[in-house]
């Protein structure tokens, strides 16, 4: 009974392990996302500063 115990345990914590690390890989790709998105308009103003977007 209790291997069984542990066995349904370790199944939830690594499940759970699981989900934390899928939230974490989301979270990272969003920002990544977020940083991209403002490098690219820092660039369109240095361009459009420097008068090189003409």
């Amino acid at each position: 009974m209790e291997f069984t115990l542990n066995n349904e345990k370790t199944s939830q914590l690594m499940e759970q392990a699981s989900n934390a690390a899928q939230s974490a890989q989301e979270s990272m790709q969003q920002a990544g996302q977020q940083i991209k998105e403002k490098a690219q308009v820092a660039t369109e103003a240095v361009k459009n500063a420097t008068g090189m977007n003409n």
